[in-house]
């Protein structure tokens, strides 16, 4: 006779937990278990986990990813701080690793005007001005859709009907400050 039902009749009954029957003597492991003497022959003998990320099988997972062991197999998923692009979260070893860094300001993914500079708040960013620029009229700073322009100095002109000297000379020298002048926070040109 052969096939399943006479091959169950010569199997080993006392196979233990996460192994598969053989022979009416041995049993075999499972996937992702392992005993210290291969094949079971004694009801004594247990398959145990095989921790696949750890030396010496050692799954390599890649870049940016970790490897996670759990019984009867693994996986790796993407290290603290990235992400898959797909928005899954494991995948089996480093060939189906696409793990990108989740800081869109560092990965260059972020949708800044050049205006601005990105800064990375958790899983997200904002858009700021840069030092001596103001948001455009309609734009808010510190928003993903942040546009800024140059503060401009304002421009000054004599009021009309003035003819003292002194005076003349005071808004000409105010004029004139307007050719060197660079935006900055008060606490850095007050002194």
């Amino acid at each position: 006779m052969s096939g399943a039902g006479s091959q169950k009749a010569n199997c080993a009954r006392w196979c233990p937990e996460n192994s598969t029957c053989i022979s009416a003597t041995a049993c075999r492991c499972d996937p992702g278990f392992s005993s210290p003497s291969g094949d079971i022959t004694s009801p004594a003998e247990a398959c145990d986990d095989i921790n696949e990320c750890s030396p010496p099988v050692r799954v390599s997972c890649g870049k940016f990813a970790d490897c996670r062991n759990v019984e009867g197999s693994y996986y790796c998923t993407c290290s603290p701080g990235y992400t898959l692009p797909t928005g899954g979260k494991t995948f089996r070893n480093e060939s189906e690793n696409m793990c990108q860094d989740m800081n869109k300001c560092r990965s260059g993914q972020h949708r800044c005007h050049n205006s601005t500079f990105c800064v990375y708040t958790e899983e997200s960013y904002t858009c700021h001005c840069h030092r001596g620029w103001t948001p455009k009229p309609g734009f808010q700073n510190n928003q993903m859709t942040t546009e800024c322009e140059e503060m401009s100095f304002p421009s000054w002109s004599r009021p009309s009907g003035v003819t003292s000297q002194s005076l003349s000379r005071f808004f000409d020298k105010l004029q004139d400050l307007s050719r060197d002048f660079k935006p900055d926070f008060a606490n850095y040109t007050i002194k």
